[in-house]
């Protein structure tokens, strides 16, 4: 065993330490440090043949979990986060859901995870007031709560009036491995995407990513969400 196998696996031991004893509300500031830790993933994977490829998602614990990977979307779907890709990862997004929205609108608007309404609590928010709402349920493998597709329709049109926001700019985006409706209540006002798809989208960006932490990230996101898509 190498020098440098020993300290990366060291280093792996204490982050997987760290990330597992966090609390929800400091999640987006740890994908950051996970982006972080990519700086000596690189030369793991250089120093590693085809057969001992891993994804960090594994190591790390993220695995399956629903609520680590709606953090780890929000913050690539914030435009002002610390991946310095801007808009690029949102636009990709709402492509994927069918979605049409301005980029000068996208450039300062925000981004919540685990957004609490009247009646439910949905995985990511995407809002600029007075132009658009974007409400996004994530379900990897969970099952679909009592009545939530409708619960959650009727509090982002509440959220969207009171930020202003037009009826036409309201877009309920529901998430699944193979981009089916809910079933939780009426499917009709819901835009569904595919992980599939989101991971072809994702894929397009991956030359233009010059940052090689930010590149690994995405490619073990990709490679994740075909897995789901294989399910």
């Amino acid at each position: 065993m190498t020098a440098w196998t020993s300290k990366g696996l060291a280093a792996i031991d204490a982050f997987l330490r760290d990330f597992r004893s966090l609390v929800d509300k400091r999640r987006i500031a740890e994908v950051e440090r996970m982006v972080s830790f990519f700086s000596d993933y690189g030369l793991c994977l250089a120093n590693a043949s085809s057969t001992d490829r891993f994804n960090v998602l594994d190591i790390t614990g993220v695995g399956n979990d629903e609520v680590k990977h709606s953090s780890i979307l929000a913050w690539l779907l914030a435009p002002q986060a610390a991946h310095a890709c801007g808009t690029r990862f949102l636009e990709l997004f709402l492509k994927a859901a069918g979605v049409s929205i301005s980029e000068k609108h996208l450039r300062d608007c925000y981004v919540r995870k685990e957004f609490v309404g009247n009646e439910s609590i949905v995985d990511i928010l995407v809002c600029k007031p007075g132009e658009f709402l974007v409400y996004v349920e994530n379900k990897t493998l969970s099952a679909e709560g009592v009545n939530q597709a409708d619960r959650e329709y009727r509090d982002m049109r509440r959220i969207g009036k009171s930020v202003r926001v037009p009826h036409g700019n309201m877009f309920p985006v529901f998430l699944t491995p193979g981009g089916r409706p809910p079933t939780s209540g009426d499917p009709r006002p819901w835009h569904p995407v595919s992980y599939s798809n989101l991971a072809r989208e994702f894929e397009t960006v991956l030359p233009t990513l010059h940052d090689r932490k930010i590149a690994f990230l995405v490619e073990d996101l990709i490679e994740q969400y075909k897995r789901w898509s294989c399910a």
